[in-house]
């Protein structure tokens, strides 16, 4: 799953339930953070468990 669809996933949760999400990772709501943002975290995790883990 890529981040932007987490973040869409995320906003349509909060729309539904009222609640508001948090990404800790990147410290910004859910509802008004920057995707690109997140998505650039998120590859960076990716490399270093791809690079250290394999």
């Amino acid at each position: 799953m890529k981040s932007s669809e987490a973040y869409r996933i995320g906003r349509m949760v909060e729309e539904e339930c009222g609640l508001e999400g948090y990404d800790y990772e990147v410290e910004q709501p859910v509802r008004t953070g920057d995707i690109d943002v997140a998505a650039a975290r998120l590859g960076g995790i990716a490399r270093w468990a791809q690079e250290s883990l394999t």
